[in-house]
């Protein structure tokens, strides 16, 4: 909770610095970048995170590791602060926190749709229109395939699940005939 708490702070702050420069694309893709970077790149994590190394030690590897991305001098800034305040380990929670507050102000949602088989976009865009029916939101879908699902498909969107397998048709059924035979 505490770490969703601090996330939130920082990301608020860095929004609202990036819309007053007029840069808010520009910082979205490079905490993109540094977020794509440091998950394929853990060693980088490691050591920020680690207690062994001090300030200057993760300062120079920090001014090192912005040099290399070629980030802005707002992203750079918001990396060295966050260092400063003991808070770079936190940059995940940071990152997650930034993509959704931008989410709610596009009135998007992310989902996941499962299928059996490859979907064709169109398919995919009429599902999504209908959802987007339902949620008043604009919709925005990761796909993926799950073969167990037999047929049909099912949606993930926050907390709710939508399955209109058949599997789980299947599943329904069974606990039907099983309930009708007592």
């Amino acid at each position: 909770m505490l770490e969703k708490t601090v996330a939130n702070r920082y990301c608020f702050a860095l929004i609202a610095l990036a819309e007053q420069a007029g840069n808010l694309r520009v910082i979205t893709e490079e905490l993109r970048k540094v977020s794509d970077y440091l998950t394929e790149d853990s060693t980088i994590k490691n050591f920020f995170s680690s207690p062994f190394y001090n300030y200057k030690e993760k300062g120079k590897i920090l001014e090192d590791f912005l040099v290399k991305l070629q980030l802005s001098s707002l992203s750079s800034n918001f990396f060295r602060l966050l260092l400063r305040n003991s808070r770079i380990s936190d940059f995940g929670f940071i990152y997650k926190a930034f993509i959704t507050c931008l989410d709610k102000k596009a009135n998007k949602i992310h989902a996941s749709l499962f299928s059996s088989a490859k979907m064709e976009n169109e398919k995919v865009e009429k599902i999504a229109s209908k959802l987007k029916e339902l949620c008043n939101k604009e919709i925005e879908f990761q796909t993926t395939e799950e073969a167990d699902l037999i047929g049909g498909f099912k949606i993930i969107v926050n907390n709710t699940i939508i399955d209109c397998s058949v599997k789980n048709q299947l599943k329904e059924l069974k606990e039907t005939v099983i309930k009708r035979s007592l």
